[in-house]
């Protein structure tokens, strides 16, 4: 797991990606900072998704199964993530590129790398929010924000695609839980 600095413990809410989706001029790059907010993925999590990955329903909830990264296990299974639709900025850049991405003659959707990712993130925040946050700022906020809502100890797990439960010891930190005594 990376070391948090400061500015990476920010919470970014979706108001901050609004605004950072507004100022992009590539519908990819707005599609990764979407995803990126709504999904924990590290950035070549991100990078590995192929066509065969996506799946879109006529009624427009999007399914994207995501390998699992660092695990030190291969032939781990794809890990499931279900975007339902609604009428929000970021589910229809979300929408409006991945079925673009469907069509494309190339296998993976992305074809950049960790630093582009890094780099159009690192700009466009600076722009939109006036401060610079990494991709891991996306997936710190989204594993946070599933702790504080109620999230248990194996969703956190499998969101985070980990299989060792130390490594989601920075998340458990959400609401107070109320105990009963007798």
């Amino acid at each position: 797991m990376p070391g948090y600095k400061s500015e990476i413990t920010k919470r970014i809410n979706k108001e901050d990606i609004e605004k950072m989706i507004r100022i992009c001029n590539n519908i990819r790059d707005m599609c990764i900072i979407a995803l990126l907010y709504l999904i924990p993925l590290r950035p070549s999590e991100l990078l590995e998704i192929k066509k065969e990955d996506i799946e879109i329903k006529e009624d427009g909830t999007i399914t994207l199964y995501v390998t699992t990264k660092k695990t030190g296990k291969k032939n781990m299974p794809k890990r499931q993530f279900i975007i339902k639709p609604e009428d929000t900025l970021i589910y229809k850049v979300i929408y409006k590129y991945l079925s673009y991405a469907k069509k494309m003659t190339q296998n993976k959707i992305f074809n950049i790398n960790d630093s582009r990712i890094r780099q159009i993130i690192y700009n466009l925040s600076k722009k939109a929010i006036g401060i610079q946050i990494c991709p891991y700022t996306f997936r710190h906020n989204r594993l946070t924000k599933l702790a504080n809502e109620g999230a248990n100890i194996n969703d956190l797990m499998y969101a985070k695609g980990c299989i060792d439960i130390r490594s989601i010891s920075p998340y458990l930190h959400g609401k107070p839980q109320k105990v009963e005594i007798d």
